[in-house]
């Protein structure tokens, strides 16, 4: 019997390769059995159909093994997202300096407190409301710009406004 472990994505696709060849050589035989075709090779014939039977089944395993795998890696790192996500929103939520987050049409997303504080109402009643209604008139293009190229995929422009 042959004993392939799995250690990376390639391993993987070579598993599922090997699975695929003992398969189709499995598929191959039964149909020449099935349609008199059948070279007498007697026992040795049978040897090899269950050799490749040991492949198709150990290559199996080895892949429950790597889904298991990656599984628990899964699980693992969605626990760390939660966690990296609970301690950003904590620090946002918390440092005084005023965080708010838009959408690419300047909509209001998300503010902490600081930024709440520095337009005069609660953090809960900015959401879905306009950046741009809380900019001085002369801040609001240049902030329109920055958004625009961000929705055409420049990252790099910059813009300063004023709030209040």
């Amino acid at each position: 019997m042959r004993h392939v472990t799995a250690r990376s994505a390639s391993d993987v696709e070579a598993l599922l390769r090997l699975v695929r060849k003992a398969r189709q050589d499995l598929s191959t035989r039964r149909e020449d059995e099935s349609l008199g075709n059948a070279r007498p090779e007697g026992d040795h014939r049978r040897d090899a159909v269950e050799t490749d039977l040991d492949v198709v089944e150990a290559a199996t395993e080895e892949l429950r093994v790597v889904e298991d795998t990656l599984r628990a890696e899964h699980k693992a790192l969605q626990s760390a997202r939660r966690s990296q996500t609970r301690w950003l929103r904590t620090l946002w939520d918390t440092v005084p300096v005023p965080v708010l987050r838009t959408d690419l049409a300047g909509t209001l997303t998300w503010v902490n407190g600081g930024a709440a504080a520095l337009l005069g109402t609660h953090a809960e009643a900015l959401p879905r409301t306009p950046l741009n209604r809380y900019l001085p008139v002369a801040d609001r293009k240049a902030v329109r710009d920055v958004l625009s190229d961000l929705r055409r995929g420049m990252s790099t422009s910059q813009a300063t406004a004023h709030l209040g």
